[in-house]
């Protein structure tokens, strides 16, 4: 029987497939003739496929191992023209900021600068956004109010859906404005901020809602995060396994700023588990000697400390 693949899987969905395949006489004669099937290209690398998916006009790339990054040059030269220029190798990509908003990806409620904030719900068939004012009042009255959050919000908008990788069909619920011009002016914001390396169609209606399709490309964050049990699933928290990485991440930058002194990690039993379960992986971090110490609280807290 042949079939033809017409979506690929991803998440808990597998592949679309179609009995439906055209095969002339001509392309029967031709298959009977043909040599065994040989792999003509391996799939792109993690590495690849996330500088693919990157902004031409990206200002800086960090790469904290020089291979890696020239690996990543190489592949740019080829594949990504201008973005060789713009990858650096440093020391230590994940500084304190980094890792702040790392975690907070894991939350459903995001912050905007004036006091607002949106909330993130993902559910089986779209993601909801929803927009809210918060304590926020401009000075000029409503309209001015409505226009200065949802600006806030529509830059917000497009980094969560980038950095959590969202895709799909997402519904985002702004404020509702008067002013058509004003309501255009931040779909155009959304519309840029989302940028053109991912196929996406935005619209924003006169009632504030807007509707945004945006192509999968990768697996979202969402796989990284699990139903919180505490509280009904009405919440998520980070995975054992990327609260592990969070924390070894913590560990190799002690053993940087301390060489030569013992460093101990102290975090849930199930983190400690997904470490010990690394086997060779903490010799090629440089922790070695990491010793490991299971410590009170919640799976997303952990502490380091260099004795």
């Amino acid at each position: 029987v042949h079939v033809r693949v017409m979506r690929g899987g991803g998440g808990d969905k597998g592949l679309r497939l179609t009995t439906k395949v055209t095969l002339t006489q001509e392309q029967g004669a031709a298959r009977k003739m043909a040599r065994p099937p040989a792999l003509l290209a391996a799939a792109p690398s993690l590495l690849e496929r996330m500088l693919l998916e990157l902004p031409r006009d990206t200002a800086r790339i960090a790469i904290d191992d020089a291979r890696t990054a020239e690996a990543a040059r190489a592949f740019c030269r080829v594949s990504c023209p201008g973005l060789e220029a713009k990858i650096e190798t440093v020391r230590d990509v994940f500084d304190d900021a980094l890792e702040e908003d790392i975690a907070r990806l894991s939350a459903s409620r995001v912050p905007l600068p004036g006091g607002g904030w949106i909330t993130i719900e993902i559910t089986e068939g779209f993601t909801a956004i929803d927009v809210n004012s918060g304590g926020y009042a401009a000075s000029g009255g409503r309209e001015e109010t409505a226009l200065a959050v949802n600006l806030e919000a529509a830059q917000e908008i497009a980094r969560q859906i980038g950095l959590r990788g969202i895709g799909g069909l997402v519904v985002a619920d702004f404020i509702q404005m008067e002013d058509m011009a004003a309501t255009r002016l931040v779909e155009s914001v959304l519309t840029e901020g989302l940028g053109n390396s991912v196929p996406t169609d935005v619209t924003l209606s006169r009632t504030g809602l807007a509707v945004i399709t945006r192509k999968r490309v990768r697996p979202p964050l969402s796989r990284f995060l699990e139903s919180c049990a505490h509280c009904d699933g009405t919440s998520l928290r980070p995975t054992a396994e990327s609260v592990a990485l969070s924390a070894l991440r913590a560990a190799e930058r002690n053993a940087r700023a301390a060489p030569g002194r013992p460093v101990t990690l102290r975090a849930a039993p199930e983190v400690l588990d997904w470490i010990k379960g690394q086997g060779d992986g903490l010799a090629r971090r440089g922790l070695a000697g990491l010793k490991l110490e299971t410590g009170p609280g919640p799976r997303e807290a952990f502490d380091v400390t260099t004795g």
